[in-house]
């Protein structure tokens, strides 16, 4: 999941509806949901591998690319051609958020992803101490 977050100041109300207008300034990209637990787990000092689904799609290759720089082991981030990977839009002024917007479909794990976490199972848990499960229900 990636979080998104759109700056900028109000200083007017649209005259097409009663809705305020954003002078945007700049927009950032942050991971979010379970991402954020490997976040805390990196910051404890543990190397971390990743196991989860995400879209073929630059939000997917953001999180990777993010993630791989933190030299988090990202082969079992797994590409999902039938998924997009969420993203959660903030809209903030002034530090108040007014409204978040959802790009989201809630589509079930393919059995393509079943059989390949099955098939390596026991690489994946291979040299692993902990396991932590994050599930937001995505």
């Amino acid at each position: 999941m990636v979080d998104e977050y759109v700056h900028g100041s109000v200083s007017r109300i649209s005259p097409e509806a009663p809705v305020p207008v954003l002078n945007l300034k700049y927009t950032e990209k942050k991971i979010g949901g379970a991402g954020n637990v490997i976040n805390n787990i990196i910051s404890l000092g543990a190397n971390v591998r990743a196991l989860g689904r995400i879209g073929n799609d630059e939000n997917g290759r953001f999180i990777k690319d993010y993630f791989s720089s933190k030299n988090v082991d990202c082969k079992y981030l797994l590409e999902d051609k039938n998924y997009q990977t969420i993203i959660k839009t903030r809209v903030v002024s002034n530090n108040q958020q007014f409204i978040r917007i959802d790009k989201e479909e809630i589509v079930d794990i393919s059995k393509e992803f079943i059989s390949k976490i099955n098939e390596n199972i026991n690489k994946i848990l291979e040299n692993i101490d902990i396991v932590v499960i994050s599930d937001y229900g995505k």
